[in-house]
């Protein structure tokens, strides 16, 4: 039922893009999101990526196709629920502003033109004066802050907005070729080598430690070092291949599916994945 609905609001999605005569690789240039994350966004696979940066790739995708982001972002939540035929009447394209016309009062009697100008240099001046007050209020303000505020060392912390989270996608997740991820691990015994030839997100945990998680680019690689076992899920398993100290494993999958994997000496140990245990 999930996977359904999902499939239905994605194809929802490539419907409006194709009637909006958008293409992939117009969205691709004005977002400067990956192709291949366009194209699981449009084919209903959601899970190549973590849940954050997909929620914020759908943003950015009903931006670039002049859809409503909030309500996109609702009809998601909904689909993965498996509750997208309860709310219809969600609709995604952007509200009309409302127009706003000018009522002319027929009756009004019109004001004598001297009448007119002396109640209006009047209010001027008044607003004149308002304007010199608030001047003078916001420099007694400035002043204050400066000398009881300036220097205090207070630390503000803002939460990162979405554009910033697209823009810097790459550069917190892109990893240079072979860049090892721990530097001077002597006891170390296992070396595994991941080499990309499409866009995968891959999570991982050396020898039981804490999890973390990454996006590479195609045609780059990466050396991971452990003591006894690798845990691996790759997000897009067709585009990643494996080397254990410089043997190439047995390890293949199709583009976009989700595979987790353990590596020891003994081999490739296959695990089962979220989406597997639902089915």
């Amino acid at each position: 039922m999930e996977s359904h609905a999902l499939k239905q609001f994605s194809e929802e999605l490539r419907a409006k893009r194709e009637s909006s005569g958008i293409s992939l690789e117009q969205i691709s240039t004005k977002t400067r999101l990956d192709l291949k994350f366009l194209e699981a966004i449009e084919d209903g696979n959601f899970g190549v990526m973590p849940e954050v940066y997909m929620r914020a790739f759908i943003r950015e995708y009903a931006h670039a196709v002049d859809i409503d982001a909030d309500a996109a972002l609702k009809k998601y939540d909904l689909a993965k629920e498996g509750k997208l035929k309860e709310e219809k009447r969600i609709v995604l394209e952007k509200k009309a502003p409302e127009k706003v016309e000018n009522i002319i009062d027929s009756e009004a009697e019109e004001m004598p033109y001297e009448q007119s100008h002396s109640e209006t240099t009047t209010a001027l001046k008044g607003h004149n004066l308002y304007y010199i007050i608030g001047a003078v209020l916001i420099v007694i303000l400035l002043l204050i802050y400066f000398i009881f505020f300036t220097g205090s060392g207070s630390n503000i912390v803002t939460e990162q907005p979405y554009d910033e989270l697209i823009s810097d996608q790459k550069a917190r997740y892109e990893i240079p070729e072979e860049k090892s991820e721990t530097a001077a691990f002597t006891g170390d015994s296992l070396s595994l080598k991941l080499l990309t030839s499409d866009t995968s997100w891959i999570k991982f945990v050396l020898d039981s430690k804490e999890p973390k998680e990454m996006i590479m680019m195609p045609n780059r690689s990466k050396v991971l070092k452990a003591r006894s076992a690798f845990e691996l899920i790759i997000g897009n398993s067709a585009g990643v291949k494996l080397q254990l100290n410089d043997s190439e494993l047995d390890f293949s999958g199709k583009k976009g599916e989700v595979k987790r994997i353990r590596i020891t000496t003994a081999g490739i140990q296959n695990l089962e994945t979220d989406s597997t245990s639902k089915q």
